[in-house]
């Protein structure tokens, strides 16, 4: 009998024929395709497939994070988070290692390191950074909302190599904590040494040495690259810091301030901030946004600080206390006089917000239907360019909000968010003014909707509303003044009849708007037969007043 063959069994190669048309695919057309998938087939991608390996590795190791859970409850015998925490540490560098000594190119590949000391020996963590640093374009040292945290002691320990560490050429942005053994001079001078091309700081830590003045001769002559800071922890005597940050950064467009709660010291201690630091501040012309964050105490600095100049920054965000519905009107909300301020954000709505049923004993009562206070009105003439006010979501983390920039008008409803639209038309020739405010006043709180995770994940399936204009759940409320009264609806109506092109119902904000002449005359008419107040009209009480002891 013939002898049979016996084939030889060879394993078979994981990866996909090289004439495939998918494996021959353009790198670029790989990139974007992968930039739409998740991690999991990315790493599938770079088993099954010879060409898709690198473009699928460059992705999956483009983000690498080092973090652990903080707060884990353990009982007495159960070994400590920070145990378990340095454990995982431990493994998940020695895996990172493993993988970069089996392919070196992967140390290329990051861009985004995340790390979060915890423990004393952190040298391992110092080698990484300086390893994949000179490709990286984010890193984020922290956690800098928790003042325990050895992110502040990191940044010291890596500067001891200064001589000898490369600079990050592509580093764009940098969360670091500030060591309260070393200068701030010459944390900034390491800093921008590090990074230079750096656009995006942010800093924490012990900055109350900033309180003494800013040796210029130690801070470094320019930070020509750098258009956001973000300082955290900020007390009152950090004004030197930020006038020194804003003289050095010609390119600046954008300042984030979290004040650091001090429980009452914000009102005893004097305002420490020399003319030349506020002039510094005051003068930058590429300042367009400003975000101040803090308790009520610390607004009183705020007012300070913005009681001239800025007369670039368009927009601003700032913490006001709004403790429920009824707080949210322009009465309750300080307005700066920048000449080019167009929008505030008000973040107030949390997870707690909702639950304030009753008014706290400082609220006042809501100003009268239609009606602008005379203090109101002053404020808006000398923010010429204010067009609108939006009471925001905010985190339940003091280090960022959920939303952080304005949001169309037509998804205000759609987005639980409301405020106030702004209009004023002025007569060219005789200098009357006219103003008209839009409240959109939300009738029904949905609790989930502000929670921080429940809205990141989409609002979508818990809105109410059907429109912009009309609704079930809010409503547009009319505020109107001119000469100091309130304008009745009906003459509202014909005002608005004499004005081409334009409905009293509009949701589009502007300043200094024309009006015809006929409706000018109706407002004329009806005035004249009023008592002639003034522009006082009816006095609001508002919480700055009652504060600050006005009567």
């Amino acid at each position: 009998m013939p002898r049979k063959t016996i084939k030889k069994l060879r394993p078979a190669q994981p990866y996909l024929p090289d004439t495939s048309p998918f494996e021959l695919l353009p790198l670029e057309t790989k990139l974007q395709i992968l930039s739409h998938l998740p991690r999991a087939v990315a790493f599938a991608l770079a088993v099954v497939s010879r060409s898709w390996r690198d473009p699928a590795e460059s992705v999956i190791w483009s983000k690498l994070s080092i973090t652990f859970p903080r707060n884990q409850g353990t009982s007495v015998c159960e070994t400590s988070p920070r145990v378990q925490n340095k454990n995982l540490e431990n493994k998940r560098m020695e895996r990172i290692n493993l993988a970069f000594r089996t392919r070196p190119e992967r140390i290329g590949w990051v861009r985004e390191l995340r790390i979060e000391p915890d423990g004393d020996d952190i040298n391992h963590l110092v080698d990484l950074v300086e390893k994949v640093g000179p490709n990286l374009t984010e890193l984020r040292i922290g956690p800098l909302d928790q003042t325990t945290s050895m992110a502040t002691d990191f940044f010291a320990a890596m500067m001891k190599n200064y001589d000898t560490i490369r600079p990050f050429p592509r580093l764009k942005q940098l969360e670091i904590g500030i060591h309260k053994k070393t200068s701030i001079e010459s944390q900034f001078s390491d800093i921008v040494h590090l990074a230079p091309t750096l656009t995006k700081l942010t800093v924490s830590g012990t900055l109350s040495r900033a309180r003494r003045k800013i040796d210029e001769s130690h801070w470094p002559s320019s930070i020509p690259t750098l258009t956001r800071i973000r300082i955290l922890d900020f007390e009152q005597g950090c004004i030197p810091l930020l006038a020194q940050i804003a003289r050095s950064a010609s390119e600046l467009t954008e300042i984030s301030i979290q004040c650091k709660d001090h429980s009452g010291s914000w009102m005893d201690d004097p305002f420490v901030a020399s003319e030349d630091d506020l002039k510094l501040l005051r003068g930058h012309e590429g300042l367009r946004k400003l975000e101040w964050r803090g308790d009520w105490q610390s607004r009183y600095f705020f007012e300070r600080i913005c009681e001239d100049g800025f007369d670039k920054l368009e927009m601003l965000v700032q913490s006001e206390g709004i403790g429920c519905e009824s707080e949210t009107y322009i009465e309750n909300i300080h307005v700066p006089p920048f000449p080019s301020l167009h929008t505030i954000l008000i973040p107030c709505r949390s997870t707690k917000w909702y639950n304030r049923l009753n008014l706290p004993d400082w609220a006042k009562a809501p100003p009268p239907r239609f009606s602008i206070s005379s203090h109101t009105i002053s404020q808006l003439r000398q923010a010429s360019s204010l067009l609108q006010i939006q009471f925001i979501s905010s985190s339940s983390s003091s280090s960022s909000a959920v939303l952080s920039d304005a949001v169309a008008v037509e998804e205000w409803c759609n987005k639980r968010v409301n405020g106030v639209l702004v209009r004023s038309y002025t007569h060219k020739t005789t200098g009357e003014e006219m103003f008209h405010l839009k409240r959109l006043a939300l009738k029904i709180v949905q609790p989930k909707i502000y929670n921080e995770s429940s809205y990141q994940k989409g609002y979508e399936t818990m809105k109410l509303c059907t429109g912009t204009v009309t609704g079930t759940d809010h409503d547009w409320i009319d505020h109107t003044s001119y000469r100091g009264y309130p304008i009745p609806e009906d003459i509202l109506k014909r005002v608005y009849h004499r004005v081409k092109k334009e409905k009293g119902d509009w949701i589009t904000p502007g300043r200094g708007l024309d009006m015809p002449e006929e409706a000018w005359e109706v407002l004329r008419r009806w005035r004249g037969k009023l008592p002639d107040d003034g522009e006082n009209g009816t006095r609001v009480m508002t919480r700055s007043m009652r504060i600050m002891g006005e009567s």
